[in-house]
């Protein structure tokens, strides 16, 4: 994509990406989930290591936190949390590339975008935080 992403980040007023990850960086990750990243957060880390949405949340978290996170027991690779604590992940070992949120009280998941592109450009409106849920408390897609 070259730098698609960082156009579509630059886009959003209040948004900020990080400096490109660098392949150590990527490769560290790697190892530390246990096998190659999704291609699209690996091509995303590459010009971007993180993504701060408008409200100050890291969405995406750098490499080195994303690695942090990845512990074992979890079929979900982290990477990235709207702020309160709830943690946004893509399938570990899947074709699917689906966001899904993780409640940080109950460990209830939802679906929140097709992939990471489209979260990214829901996640980064900033219109709210939880963009993802409506004033019911109920998944809400916008």
């Amino acid at each position: 994509m070259g730098t698609a992403w960082r156009e579509m980040i630059g886009g959003f007023p209040g948004a900020r990406p990080g400096p490109p990850a660098g392949e150590t960086a990527l490769a560290g990750l790697a190892e530390a989930v246990g096998g190659p990243l999704p291609p699209s957060l690996h091509a995303l880390l590459r010009e971007s290591d993180g993504v701060v949405d408008p409200f100050g949340h890291a969405v995406v978290w750098s490499a080195a936190g994303i690695g942090e996170s990845a512990g074992a027991g979890s079929d979900l690779l982290f990477f990235g949390d709207n702020g309160k604590g709830d943690r946004f992940g893509l399938p570990r070992r899947s074709d699917r590339t689906d966001v899904w949120l993780q409640e940080q009280d109950t460990d209830a998941r939802k679906w929140v975008a097709p992939g990471i592109w489209p979260f990214l450009r829901r996640a980064l409106r900033g219109d709210r935080f939880d963009w993802y849920v409506d004033d019911l408390g109920s998944l809400f897609l916008r």
